[in-house]
């Protein structure tokens, strides 16, 4: 005679029972990796990629010491832009900037200054070479700074004042022009013949490539790190990297009251990690130059530069924007 089939039931429901409890221990047994902390940072349009991939990197460090990963959350702005919000009270323990004189605006308000000069060369974190983006085959027969002050010339400049690249062009070519002649008269003409040059001022990268892609100008000088961007994603562009160019420099600022003091203190371990040689490298990978490293440059991609200036030359940025921006450009 069968068996009724209920007779099965408890067998199957004590089964049940234990892999539920199974599960249930190995919940509490592992529990997932909680975000403790948000760090918050900003920085300039060109460093996205790199700072999610500095991100997870500095999290494996961080888990491979017991420490619970750290959330960094980023916000992107030109360095002007990124100056004025943390000075109207924007949550921000670490900042990326475009120049020096947008950190000492914070410097001299309080904000930061007790640990930037000393987490990297001068607070110098990433750099990246000035080079002119232009169409496909350069039509216009443009290779170096000297050219865009050549006669009849129609360029594309960032405004200056809302994109820092715009500023970095104008003293790399009154520069460029210092460099060739020893001679400031020399310079300061190559860059008013420059300044005549400009048909358009964009507001940003990305209407200033938009611009060029539809013949407005001829040129546009440019970060590389931008121009590799721009041609990685149009083939109509093309990349002109001069023999004498500028070596921009970016640095680094941590905030001396913005958030708790555990934020800040972690803000600077991430900061100590992104100057560290495994750091660097993160930011070679995605076109950067490291100030701090030579060996993790790309020994070939600039073979063709046969001197690379430094603001530091004329007194560095403080001083060149001063000097040159609003003692030459913009005056009438």
């Amino acid at each position: 005679m069968n068996k009724p089939a209920f007779g099965f039931l408890p067998i199957i429901a004590a089964i049940l029972l234990l892999l539920s409890c199974s599960f249930d221990l190995s919940k509490e047994s592992n529990p997932p990796d909680e975000q403790s902390l948000t760090v918050y940072v900003m920085g300039f349009a060109a460093i996205e990629k790199g700072m999610k991939s500095a991100a997870d990197e500095y999290n494996l460090y961080r888990a491979r010491d017991g420490l619970h990963s750290v959330r960094i959350e980023a916000s992107y702005a030109p360095s002007s832009k990124m100056a004025e919000k943390i000075m109207s009270g924007t949550p921000c323990q670490l900042a990326i900037l475009e120049d020096d004189n947008d950190r000492k605006l914070l410097e001299a308000k309080g904000l930061a200054g007790k640990r930037n000069m000393s987490l990297a060369r001068f607070g110098v974190i990433l750099e990246s070479p000035l080079v002119i983006l232009v169409r496909k085959g350069n039509p216009t027969n443009i290779h170096s700074l000297s050219d865009l002050s050549s006669s009849g010339r129609r360029l594309i400049l960032p405004d200056p004042e809302a994109e820092r690249a715009g500023l970095w062009s104008i003293i790399a070519i009154y520069q460029a022009a210092l460099n060739k002649t020893n001679n400031l008269d020399a310079a300061r003409s190559a860059l008013l013949a420059y300044r005549q040059n400009i048909a358009a001022q964009p507001t940003s990268i990305e209407e200033a490539i938009k611009l060029l892609k539809n013949g407005t100008g001829e040129a546009l000088p440019l970060y590389e790190v931008d121009a590799m961007n721009a041609v990685a994603t149009d083939n109509n562009l093309e990349i002109i990297i001069p023999t004498v160019t500028m070596r921009c420099e970016f640095v680094i600022c941590l905030m001396d009251t913005s958030g708790t003091a555990e934020q800040r203190d972690t803000a600077s371990s991430f900061g100590s990690y992104m100057v560290s040689e495994k750091g660097q490298f993160n930011w070679t990978n995605v076109n950067f130059l490291s100030p701090l490293y030579e060996k993790l440059n790309p020994p070939t991609r600039h073979a063709g530069i046969k001197t690379f200036l430094r603001v530091d030359e004329i007194g560095g940025f403080v001083k060149a924007r001063a000097d040159i921006y609003d003692g030459i450009w913009r005056k009438p």
